[in-house]
């Protein structure tokens, strides 16, 4: 694996490391929740992703499994934050940038990731 490969794979699982952090840190009456079969299908998109070698592909069908799983806001949140990690590594940036705008748009988007 090349050193740029490395430095993005470790960028993208740290990234979604904080995300989780983040959510779990919250109190439980505070933050929404994520529906149980969003949950898994971004489990295992993150399980794909950090396969030797990264499995790319197999880590956007399971974002896209869970888009369509996806019974909220903040499920399908979740998810686009989620996709914008693996569009970009997938060579996506199209998909990367409609991920990111569509997290933007959220309505479910916590007001600590909206720029003031």
């Amino acid at each position: 694996m090349t050193t740029k490969s490395s430095r993005v794979l470790l960028a993208a699982v740290l990234m979604a490391g904080t995300a989780m952090a983040a959510l779990l840190a919250t109190p439980a009456g505070a933050a929404p929740t994520l529906s149980i079969s969003v949950g898994n299908d971004l489990q295992d998109a993150q399980k794909a992703a950090s396969k030797k070698p990264p499995d790319f592909v197999a880590a956007a069908a399971a974002v896209a499994k869970a888009k369509t799983d996806a019974k909220t806001d903040f499920d399908n949140y979740t998810v686009d934050r989620v996709a914008i990690s693996v569009a970009f590594n997938n060579n996506d940036q199209a998909g990367a940038a409609a991920a990111a705008q569509a997290a933007a748009d959220s309505p479910a988007q916590p007001d600590t990731d909206k720029f003031n």
